[in-house]
């Protein structure tokens, strides 16, 4: 499974340096036909095109910053046939919201041409100390 690992980990850091590049056609190929990608938003669920097209947006945009700090930790759980994988990768210190972690987390699936995502959710994990903290902010904006 070493061998799995450092493949599908070798994929995910092209595809992290395909998107600080605004490579979008790099971005494009590794990601799964059929796939689903979930962004931070609760209505933020794509397929290839729409998450193609969402990723087009933010490049063309001059005002966003693409840029983003490399995961901290990455975690693979490759399946016993060697053929999917789970992967969990946080990261800290987001220009949108530098005092709360993200956690992205990815089903990578095995084709003929390399792996490739199959799924991702980026979510923003905050500690268990600040949820009280994040939830009165959020009462009062009710």
């Amino acid at each position: 499974m070493a061998g799995a690992k450092k493949s599908i980990s070798e994929m995910l850091d092209r595809s992290f340096q395909a998107f600080m590049d605004k490579k979008l056609d790099s971005i494009s190929v590794l990601l799964a036909d059929s796939g689903l990608f979930c962004g931070t938003d609760p209505g933020e669920l794509w397929n290839k095109k729409a998450i193609c097209d969402e990723y087009a947006k933010v490049f063309a945009d001059t005002s966003i910053k693409s840029q983003m700090p490399k995961p901290d930790k990455r975690e693979i759980l490759v399946q016993k046939d060697g053929k999917s994988a789970i992967v969990i990768e946080q990261l800290k210190g987001l220009s949108f919201c530098p005092n709360v972690p993200l956690r992205w987390v990815y089903y990578v699936v095995k084709e003929k041409e390399g792996w490739k995502i199959n799924f991702s959710s980026i979510a923003l994990i905050p500690y268990n100390k600040d949820l009280p903290m994040i939830n009165k902010a959020v009462e009062q904006q009710k």
